[in-house]
């Protein structure tokens, strides 16, 4: 499976033998779920196109969490691919830089219960 949006594009390998015997995945068992452990983010512009963008998706892969507005203020959908891929699709903001991930100091992560 090919997702591409303007110039970007996600290429998904599936479970034929292209992927069971290319140099990095045939190290694993054919069975192996090939999203475990991985998640793909894909950001939209606006909160509309977003909605649009869902409309078109919906009845096409597997949905994992509708369209919502996140506890954190913005809005996204999951969905999984026909191969294990988690893919969450959501409305652009800077998650990196924001205020409750910011800086990794030791007193941030003690606060958040979280050990080094």
């Amino acid at each position: 499976m090919v997702m591409q949006r303007g110039k970007s594009f996600l290429n998904f390998y599936g479970g034929d033998e292209r992927v069971f015997n290319q140099a990095y995945f045939k190290r694993f068992p054919k069975d192996t779920k090939r999203g475990y452990g991985m998640e793909v983010v894909i950001w939209v512009d606006t909160v509309e196109e977003l909605k649009e963008l869902f409309e078109k998706v919906k009845d096409k892969m597997k949905v994992v969490e509708p369209l919502k507005l996140q506890r954190w203020g913005h809005w996204d959908f999951r969905v999984e691919d026909p191969f294990g891929f988690y893919i969450r699709i959501g409305d652009r903001y800077d998650w990196i830089n924001r205020d409750d991930f910011k800086a990794a100091t030791p007193g941030n992560i003690e606060k958040k219960g979280l050990k080094i």
